[in-house]
């Protein structure tokens, strides 16, 4: 049967952008917040920070400076949708791996929702698109703040993005590929995605999948590495009764016409049973979407994550 993703051209041109990439460093949140939340070494698999370094970061009119700074940079750019835990998540791992709550770098200086929303006459959603395509105009200076923060704090090597929880914003525009494809080649750092969904998705076998698209878009779409996370999962424990199958089978995204099988019996969804066969059989001819759990309030499980991104992203071989 033909499907209409061909899924072994995509697979390999996903698969080279994944060998191309290496990680790097820096925080977001809100509209656009940077702050810089790690910046110590983590001991992978050990659950221990070894050092901390907590450099809080201020901005003025300085200039870029072009002297490269002598270490690598990682960073996580946090996506996923409104409600997800991006934000909590992104406090979470600041206050474990850091000490400072401080924001080091707050975007809404170039851009302001609010200010475009206004003047523009947009709604939120046509705000936040507005705002991206013209942060994507600013890139440059962007970059020469973020530079100057890091030559002033040598010792900084890793950055957080917490983005804006819209899903067409990295599912059908390039602006955000853009942004980060430019952050990368001018600040020489790399970069992982981490694209955070609600466990309580899995509740509904329908949502389920349409949380497993949107996460195959997002990673085709950005083409940098990912690791994708169940928020809230000490929830979805308490919850597992309701779940139609075993926490492994939507961590590991197992047999989903297993699936098909519990979704809701409906006149209307009857009418779109063999669609819902064919985008379950995209999802598994690309193989590539399965999640890590994750309780944010728990540092057990943060650890864990944190030991798989910076596996992926390579920060613990360059801290070895």
């Amino acid at each position: 049967m033909d499907y209409p993703v061909k899924a072994p051209t995509a697979v390999e041109h996903f698969a080279q952008c994944m060998h191309n990439l290496q990680p790097r460093a820096l925080y977001c949140e809100g509209l656009f917040q940077h702050r810089k939340i790690r910046g110590g070494r983590y001991c992978a698999g050990s659950g221990q920070i070894v050092e901390k370094r907590t450099v809080p970061i201020t901005f003025d009119s300085a200039g870029m400076n072009h002297n490269r700074c002598p270490l690598p940079f990682y960073g996580q750019i946090v996506i996923g949708p409104p409600g997800s835990g991006k934000t909590t998540y992104c406090r979470a791992m600041k206050i474990f791996l850091a000490e400072s709550e401080e924001y080091d770098l707050d975007v809404r200086t170039f851009v302001d929702l609010n200010a475009v929303v206004s003047d523009r006459c947009l709604g939120p959603n046509g705000g936040m698109v507005y705002c991206l395509e013209l942060l994507e105009i600013q890139v440059e200076e962007l970059t020469k703040r973020i530079q100057a923060i890091l030559n002033e704090k040598p010792n900084c090597k890793y950055i957080l993005f917490d983005f804006p929880g819209q899903a067409e914003l990295y599912t059908h525009l390039e602006c955000v590929h853009n942004i980060l494809d430019r952050l990368q080649t001018l600040l020489e750092c790399h970069l992982i995605c981490v694209h955070i969904v609600d466990s309580q998705h899995c509740v509904d076998p329908g949502r389920f999948l349409s949380v497993l698209l949107t996460t195959l878009f997002g990673m085709l779409r950005l083409a940098l590495p990912h690791v994708n996370v169940l928020s809230k999962f000490d929830l979805m424990e308490r919850n597992e009764v309701f779940l139609s199958f075993g926490i492994d089978f939507y961590t590991e995204v197992l047999d989903l016409h297993y699936l098909l099988e519990h979704m809701p019996q409906s006149s209307f969804s009857s009418k779109y049973n063999k669609l819902s066969k064919m985008l379950c059989q995209v999802v598994e001819d690309f193989g590539l979407v399965s999640f890590h759990p994750l309780a944010a309030h728990d540092e057990v499980s943060l650890s864990n994550l944190i030991s798989v991104i910076d596996n992926v992203s390579g920060y613990a071989s360059d801290e070895r």
